[in-house]
């Protein structure tokens, strides 16, 4: 009887393997390899677990929602859905993470596709149209987040927040800069929806004092973003910024409780110099 092995079964594996590689006349080609464990690659300048252990959804992926985006994704956070329904125009640049090669691209796809390659443990995610979607598969991904980030400072993604129907407890974020990125207010709530009249009551107060502080300005504004083109905030202006707005995050997520507050912070400069970026009073006199 024949005890001849059939090629392409794993025993005729393993005799090809001894018969024609495993032997001494054929060398042996080494290959270089690295720990990738995410605690190797994240330990010099992870977020507290908290946070990193969060799905995030970030509403708005424009100038500082890529730049905050960016931050979580570096810091350890490895499930992320952007949901932006713009695309990216050359004007945008200026101030964006994304470059030349995303030019009318949309948005969320762009830079989930960007924060993908800034690690090997991303999970990022993309929505390619304004909160909230409207197919149920997207809806069900964005209840399956557990911290939610508002960028855009668009009052009708707020009222939109507060109709959504969350079901169960979570994070709540809305960020926004005033004008030439000189204040950054960061409302946050814990909760199963978003307090909306507890928003606008924390910041119109502040929101009429930027208008005292910049009359000249006249481009068009709802709120308290930066999401028109022409307001003058520089990249360097913004970053410094998006890095508080996610040390406030890091911070909250690892409370077993937040209230609903109203941080602010404001960035002061000497000879045009930054000097400090600090957490200002309540008050917005």
């Amino acid at each position: 009887m024949s005890t001849a092995v059939r090629p392409g079964t794993e025993a005729g594996h393993r005799r090809r393997d001894r018969a024609e590689i495993l032997v001494d006349s054929h060398p042996i080609g080494w290959q270089l390899t690295e720990n990738w464990h995410p605690n190797d690659v994240s330990s010099r300048g992870r977020l507290r677990d908290g946070l990193r252990s969060k799905k995030v959804l970030l509403i708005g992926a424009g100038a500082l929602g890529s730049a905050v985006a960016e931050l979580l994704a570096r810091g350890g956070v490895k499930k992320l859905l952007a949901v932006d329904g713009d695309r990216l125009e050359i004007g945008n640049l200026v101030r964006h993470n994304l470059g030349l090669d995303d030019l009318h691209e949309n948005k969320a796809s762009a830079l989930a596709r960007r924060l993908n390659l800034a690690s090997p443990h991303a999970e990022v995610e993309a929505i390619d149209e304004a909160f909230p979607p409207r197919s149920e598969e997207d809806r069900s991904n964005v209840l399956r987040c557990d911290a939610i980030l508002d960028c855009t400072g668009e009052d009708s993604v707020l009222r939109h927040l507060e109709l959504f129907p969350w079901e169960d407890e979570r994070l709540f974020a809305s960020v926004s800069l005033g004008f030439g990125a000189n204040r950054m207010f960061c409302f946050l709530h814990r909760g199963e929806s978003f307090p909306l009249n507890d928003y606008r009551d924390a910041v119109d107060p502040y929101l009429g004092r930027e208008l005292e502080l910049y009359p000249e300005a006249e481009v068009p504004r709802e709120g308290a973003g930066c999401w028109h083109p022409l307001i003058p905030a520089r990249i360097d202006d913004l970053w410094p910024m998006a890095a508080a707005a996610v040390k406030v995050l890091e911070s909250t997520a690892s409370e077993p409780s937040a209230k609903s507050r109203l941080e602010v912070f404001e960035r002061f400069e000497e000879d045009g110099v930054l000097a400090s970026i600090q957490r200002v009073s309540p008050s917005p006199a």
